[in-house]
């Protein structure tokens, strides 16, 4: 009777270390599964400047003019548009301005996520970068 229960608990431990592997290997499998369904995938962004070439408010799309093909963006509810470091609107902006901006691909699509419209305006960065080269001038 004992030589029975010792050779059942031998065979019991012997299959769960079988097992164990097993389920741990199945885990590792449904995780990726699982975040990848749950995750959408980020979309990705692009900042952006040049000349506008067009602007249709109809579509509310603008052109930005690039050195080998031209770029359409999509104006969307989301866009944040300034001028002169004001809120502006789509109308505002004309061909010939100075844009910049950020842009997201959503499929095939480039939305807006910002718009400038005129030039960049001169902040602390260009402080900074100004007085930097003025140091480097005067260290040589």
């Amino acid at each position: 009777m004992k030589k029975t229960l010792l050779k059942l608990a031998v065979i019991a431990l012997l299959a769960a270390f079988v097992a164990a592997p097993v389920r741990a290997q199945d885990k590792k499998d449904e995780k990726p599964a699982a975040s990848a369904e749950g995750k959408k995938a980020a979309p990705k962004g692009m900042p952006f400047h040049g000349k506008l070439s067009a602007v249709d408010e109809t579509a509310k799309t603008i052109t930005v003019a690039g050195k080998e093909k031209d770029r359409t963006f999509f104006v969307t509810s989301k866009t944040k548009i300034i001028k002169d470091n004001k809120p502006a609107t789509l109308s505002d902006a004309k061909v010939g301005d100075e844009v910049g901006g950020y842009a997201v691909m959503v499929g095939d699509k480039a939305e807006l996520g910002t718009l400038r419209v005129g030039p960049k305006p001169e902040g602390k960065a260009d402080e900074h970068k100004a007085a930097h080269k003025k140091s480097e001038k005067s260290d040589k």
